[in-house]
């Protein structure tokens, strides 16, 4: 989640949701602020190589992705993700699925 100016992240179980092998997930609560905007994202978009060295994207420049755009209504988020995505990447090929769902609550 992020409020435009904080962060917040809740690291996901290592199991996978298709996981036939017997276990538990865990469950996280989380306060609903109308000031924050949630993130649930693949890997994909943190792994994506681009900038002058080809290294991924990464969370420190995730999280200041986000804190930049997260008091845009969600249509202009996804316009800013895909051009800050875009001018990363630049000519190297998308390395995984890239993928943000994005809320919140009013």
């Amino acid at each position: 989640w992020c409020d435009g100016a904080e962060v917040g992240s809740l690291r996901g179980g290592r199991r996978a949701l298709g996981d036939r092998h017997p276990g538990e997930f865990a469950n996280e609560n989380l306060a609903l602020r109308p000031e924050r905007t949630f993130y649930m994202t693949t890997d994909g978009f943190l792994d994506q190589s681009g900038g002058e060295r080809g290294y991924g994207f990464g969370s420190a420049r995730f999280a200041a992705m986000l804190r930049e755009h997260a008091r845009l209504p969600l249509a202009g988020q996804s316009a800013a993700f895909a051009s800050t995505l875009a001018a990363y990447q630049g000519e190297y090929p998308q390395r995984d699925d890239i993928t943000i769902l994005s809320f919140r609550f009013s």
